[in-house]
């Protein structure tokens, strides 16, 4: 169970923990997308806050990408982070991958 310290169901709250985890990460170029329930608005106190991140800075190698991923994890535990380099996304959308539909039509996007 997510234990957060303040109100759980604030969305500007949940969007601040998220720069926070993205500011721990020291990307300089990024994009964000918060999707699932936080991005929807319909979510719990127990939900997790989804998230993409896309940048060329994310090593290519997809284990080193988890690992650095999770490595500043503790900033904001409730964070679920996908990393996609901008290359993903690019072969993504012309594969037609349902998934960025539901980004686009759901996600809250935030840039630095």
């Amino acid at each position: 169970m997510i234990s957060l310290a303040a109100n759980p169901l604030d969305r500007a709250e949940r969007l601040a923990r998220v720069r926070r985890y993205l500011a721990a990460l020291g990307l300089r170029r990024w994009r964000a997308i918060v999707f699932g329930s936080v991005g929807r608005g319909d979510f719990t106190a127990e939900s997790d806050t989804d998230l993409l991140i896309v940048s060329d800075e994310l090593p290519a190698d997809p284990r080193a990408r988890l690992d650095f991923l999770f490595s500043v994890r503790e900033v904001a535990p409730e964070v679920e982070p996908i990393g996609w380099r901008g290359e993903d996304w690019r072969r993504r959308e012309r594969e037609g991958d349902p998934f960025i539909e539901i980004l686009r039509r759901e996600g809250l996007v935030l840039e630095p």
